[in-house]
C-alpha cells in the first residue's frame, strides 16, 4: 500500500538538491494561455496552494485518492515552480501549513522504503533545527516513542533523525532534553540485541558519543549542569558497555560480524571520554585496559585467518549486511584493533593503570602479565597483512609503501597506533618496556626459525613486526641503553645481539623482501652501535640493493632510507666512502618517482650534500641543479 512517505522522499530530495527543480523546464506551449497571462505572484500562489493540497491528499485512508495525489505531485514538480513551492512550504511562518506538514513527513519514518525514510530523517531533522522545542514540542516524544516501538523500520526512521540532528550544534533548551530523555531511550536499545540489529545499536553508541561532545564544549559556560548530566549518564553507559564487551568477541563476530561495528563504536566512544572528560573515566580505566586486552586476544586468531594468512586457500573476510535503510561501513577488525590503541596510548600513562603495568623488586621495575598481554597484542595486529604484501600495494606501489611504513607517517593505521601503544609505555616505564620486549625478541626469533623450517609461509612475519617495532622506538632505546651503562646496569635490550646475529640472516632471505628491507632499515636505526667494519658491510649491502635491477620496491625503498639514516648516525668518514656512488644512484631516480618516494629521495640527497660537500663541485651542482629545476617544473605545472 503507497504511504504518505512518498511525498515524504520530495521533501528530502527537492530541499536538498532544488538544482533538479530548476533543470525541468515546461514549454509555454505547455501552459493553458489563461494560466500564462496571469501574474507570476497568482501562478506561485495557486502552485503552493496545490502542492499543499496534493500533501494533504496523500494522507488519505482511501488507496484511489492517495494515488491520484501522488501522481499530481510527480507532475506538478515538472513545472518550474512546483519544487519551489515545496520550499516555501517548508520554510513557511504559518503555523498552520507547518502543522500540516510536520506529520506527513514524520508518518515517512516508519514507511517500508528505506530510502523513504532516510529522505524523510534528513528533512524531519531540519525542521527540528529550527522549529523544536518552541514550534514543534512533540517531537522528541514522538521519536522516543517510535524508538519504543520495537518496529524495526520506526526505529531505525527515529534513530536517522536523531544522529542526523545531533551532528548540528544544539542550543541549551535543546541539548538539555535530548539528555534527560532521549539518551535513556538510546541505552535501552543499545541492551537489547535479541531485539535490534547491531547497526542500529551501534548507532545509539555514536549519537551518545556526540553528546558527549556537545556537554564538553558547553561545560566551561554551564560546569554544574555539565557534571550532574555525566554523573546521571556516564555509569549506566561505560556500565553496558563493560557488560557487552566482556562477551567473548570472536563467539559473536563468528555468530554475527556486522557485531564488530557496535564494539568499534563503544571503544571510539571510551577514547572520546579519555580525551573530554578523562575524570569521568578514571574509576574505570584499568578494567577497559583488560577489556581491550581480552578482545583483540579473543579476535587474533580470526585476524590471522582472515588478513594475515597467504595461504591459498585462506578465507577472506566477511562482507557487512546492510541493515534496513542503512548504509553498509567499514567495519574490519583493524577498525577495531585502531579504536583500542587509539584508547590504549593516553590510559597506559594514567596513574590508576601504573600498579597493574609494573612491579617493583628491590629497586627494578618489570612488566606484568598485563603488559605483556598488551605488547603480545600490538605485536600481532602490527604485522604485514596479505593485502599490504600483494602486488596492489606495497609490492608495486612504491609510494602506499614509504607512506605506511613510515614511523613519523600522518598516515594513520594499525602500524602507527601499535608503534604509538608501545611507544607509550616506553616513555612511562622505558627499563621495564625494554626487559620485557627482549623476552618477546627472543621468543619470536626462535619461533620464526621453527616456523621457516616446518614450511609456514609467514614465518618472517612476526619476526618482520618485532623489527619495526624495536626500531621505530629506536631513540627511546638508545636513550634506555645510555641510562643502563651510566647507571652500571646490565642492558634492558641486546640490540647488539640483533644485529650481529639476526639481521645477517634476514638480509640473506630475497623471497621475503619485505623482511629484507626491515633488516636494512632496523640496522640503520641503531647504526650508531654499529662497528665500522660492519657498518661499512651494511652499506655496501644497501648500495648493492639500490642499483641491482632485480630487486623489489620494498628493499630499494629500504635501502634509500638505510643510506639517508646512515647519514645521520654513522661516522661521516663511513658514509663519505659511498656518498659519490649514493649521489649517482638517487639523482636519475628523481624524474621516475612521485609524491613520498620522491620526497625520500630528496631528502635522502640533501643528507648526502651536508655531510659531504666535497661533492658539490661545479660540473656536479650544474647537473642536480637542472635534474632539480626539471622536478621541480613538472610538479609547478
Amino acid at each position: 500500500m503507497p504511504s504518505a512517505g512518498t511525498s515524504a522522499i520530495f521533501f528530502g530530495i527537492y530541499i536538498s538538491q532544488p538544482e533538479l527543480v530548476l533543470s525541468h523546464r515546461f514549454s509555454a506551449a505547455s501552459l493553458r494561455p489563461t494560466v500564462v497571462r496571469r501574474s507570476r505572484q497568482q501562478v506561485i500562489g495557486k502552485m503552493d496552494q496545490q502542492v499543499l493540497q496534493c500533501l494533504q491528499a496523500t494522507l488519505s485512508l482511501q488507496e484511489d485518492v492517495r494515488r491520484t495525489a501522488e501522481q499530481q505531485l510527480r507532475e506538478l514538480f515538472l513545472h518550474p515552480e512546483g519544487g519551489l513551492s515545496l520550499a516555501r512550504i517548508l520554510a513557511s511562518q504559518d503555523v498552520q501549513v507547518k502543522d500540516q506538514v510536520r506529520p506527513l513527513v514524520f508518518r515517512g519514518l516508519s514507511d517500508e522504503e528505506g530510502k523513504i525514510r532516510s529522505a524523510s530523517a534528513s528533512a524531519l531533522s531540519t525542521i527540528a533545527r529550527f522549529d523544536w522545542p518552541d514550534d514543534y514540542p512533540e517531537l522528541l516524544s514522538s521519536l522516543i516513542a517510535l524508538l519504543n516501538s520495537g518496529i524495526p523500520n520506526s526505529v531505525h526512521g527515529a534513530m536517522r533523525v536523531i544522529s542526523e540532528f545531533v551532528k548540528n550544534d544544539l542550543s541549551e533548551d535543546q541539548l538539555l532534553p535530548v539528555v534527560n530523555e532521549l539518551v535513556p531511550s538510546l541505552l535501552g536499545i543499545l541492551s537489547k540485541s535479541e531485539i535490534h540489529s547491531p547497526s542500529i545499536r551501534a548507532l545509539t553508541v555514536n549519537v551518545f558519543r556526540q553528546v558527549i561532545r556537545m556537554l564538553e564544549t558547553v561545560r566551561e559556560e554551564h560546569p554544574q549542569a555539565v557534571k550532574l548530566a555525566l554523573e546521571h549518564l556516564a555509569p549506566m553507559w561505560l556500565g553496558t558497555f563493560q557488560n557487552l564487551l566482556l562477551m567473548d568477541a570472536a563467539e559473536e563476530v563468528q555468530c554475527e560480524w556486522e557485531t564488530l561495528e557496535v564494539r568499534i563504536e563503544i571503544f571510539r566512544t571510551v577514547s572520546s571520554f579519555q580525551s573530554t572528560f578523562p575524570r569521568v573515566l578514571t574509576p574505570d580505566t584499568l578494567k577497559f585496559i583488560h577489556l581491550s586486552v581480552s578482545n583483540l586476544t579473543s579476535l587474533l586468531p580470526l585476524f590471522h585467518t582472515y588478513y594475515l594468512s597467504s595461504s591459498s586457500d585462506a578465507l577472506r573476510p566477511p562482507s557487512p549486511k546492510s541493515d534496513i535503510g542503512l548504509i553498509a561501513t567499514k567495519m574490519e577488525l583493524d577498525d577495531l584493533a585502531c579504536a583500542i590503541f587509539d584508547f590504549l596510548i593516553p590510559a597506559v600513562r594514567t596513574t590508576r593503570a601504573a600498579a597493574s603495568l609494573v612491579t617493583s623488586e628491590k629497586g627494578e621495575e618489570a612488566g606484568t602479565e598485563l603488559m605483556e598481554g598488551i605488547l603480545g597484542v600490538v605485536l600481532g595486529y602490527v604485522q604485514v597483512t596479505k593485502a599490504n604484501a600483494s602486488e596492489e600495494e606495497w609490492l608495486e606501489d612504491a609510494n602506499a609503501f614509504v607512506l605506511d611504513d613510515d614511523d613519523e607517517t600522518e598516515q594513520y593505521g594499525l602500524r602507527v597506533g601499535g608503534l604509538d601503544v608501545v611507544g607509550s609505555l616506553m616513555d612511562k616505564w622505558p627499563r621495564a618496556v625494554g626487559l620485557m620486549l627482549q623476552d618477546v625478541t627472543n621468543r619470536t626469533v626462535q619461533q620464526s626459525v621453527v616456523a621457516r623450517h616446518s614450511g609456514n609461509p609467514d614465518w618472517w612475519k612476526p619476526l618482520e613486526a618485532v623489527l619495526a617495532l624495536i626500531g621505530g622506538i629506536a631513540d627511546d632505546v638508545r636513550a634506555l641503553l645510555k641510562t643502563d651503562e651510566v647507571d652500571g646496569r646490565p642492558r634492558a635490550l641486546d640490540i647488539g645481539h640483533l644485529i650481529d646475529r639476526v639481521i645477517p640472516d634476514v638480509l640473506n632471505h630475497p623471497d621475503t623482501p619485505f623482511l629484507q628491507g626491515r633488516g636494512f632499515v632496523f640496522a640503520s636505526q641503531y647504526a650508531s652501535s654499529l662497528p665500522k667494519s660492519l657498518a661499512i658491510e651494511y652499506q655496501a649491502a644497501a648500495v648493492h640493493a639500490l642499483e641491482a635491477p632485480s630487486i623489489t620496491i620494498p628493499v630499494k625503498i629500504s635501502a634509500v632510507k638505510t643510506i639517508k639514516n646512515f647519514c645521520r648516525y654513522v661516522d661521516p668518514d663511513v658514509v663519505m666512502l659511498q656518498s659519490r656512488k649514493n649521489l649517482d644512484l638517487l639523482l636519475p631516480l628523481l624524474q621516475h618517482t612521485t609524491g613520498e618516494t620522491l620526497y625520500l629521495i630528496l631528502e635522502t640527497i640533501q643528507a648526502i650534500l651536508l655531510l659531504d660537500k666535497k661533492l658539490l663541485t661545479p660540473e656536479a651542482t650544474r647537473e642536480m641543479a637542472k635534474r632539480l629545476y626539471d622536478t621541480w617544473l613538472a610538479y609547478s605545472n
